[in-house]
């Protein structure tokens, strides 16, 4: 099956498990799926999805099994999931997620299986009372493979140059008010190099820009 999910699914109100796994499904998870709240169950993994999860699915708190792995999904793991108070069972691996896992999650007392894999840019702690888990064929190298959970994220680079030339000179002053300040052309592409000035102390830091 191809296509995308239609939002016109919410007008099922009555209807208590979804599957719509191994399909070409592509597009986003319409955010109306929040309003079928006899939900028990809801399938969406090895499609083609993309864009990120609703935030409006906290409001499923019937489910109790939900899996959307294997897809494109991007963005954050919502904090309203935390809502999911009957959940015993969610797979959301091997997609794009990035950030932390919200602490909200910590109080899914009946979550017992938990697939998190392969998102590369899911960093930070892990919520206590979470427990990200393994399985031969959903996650076979670690509850964390291809994950950076239990590691610090990545610090954000400056939002925003100030006005100043990326010529400038190392030996030249920062200036006044300014965090930082680029000090050179890098000879590597999509690699920025600054300088950060801290009482008086010239650190010189490198942050990788996605191409």
């Amino acid at each position: 099956m191809t296509g995308t999910i239609p939002s016109s699914l919410a007008a099922l109100s009555s209807v208590g498990r979804l599957y719509l796994d191994k399909n070409q499904l592509s597009g986003t998870i319409p955010s109306e799926l929040g309003a079928l709240t006899r939900l028990t169950r809801i399938s969406l993994f090895v499609n083609q999805l993309t864009g990120t999860i609703p935030t409006e699915l906290g409001m499923l708190t019937t489910l109790i099994f939900m899996s959307f792995a294997t897809n494109q999904l991007t963005g954050t793991v919502p904090s309203e999931l935390g809502a999911l108070t009957r959940i015993e069972q969610w797979g959301l691996e091997r997609n794009e997620l990035t950030s932390t896992i919200p602490t909200e999650l910590a109080g899914l007392t009946r979550l017992t299986i938990m697939y998190m894999c392969n998102n590369t840019d899911l960093c930070g702690d892990i919520p206590a009372g979470v427990t990200p888990d393994y399985h031969y064929q959903h996650c076979p190298q670690g509850a964390l493979a291809d994950t950076n959970l239990g590691y610090p994220c990545p610090s954000t680079a400056p939002s925003a140059s100030p006005s100043w030339s990326p010529t400038d000179a190392v030996g030249s002053a920062a200036p006044t008010g300014s965090p930082a300040r680029r000090i050179c052309a890098s000879p590597l592409p999509n690699v920025n190099v600054y300088r950060f000035t801290i009482s008086d102390v010239r650190i010189v830091r490198k942050y990788f820009t996605q191409a």
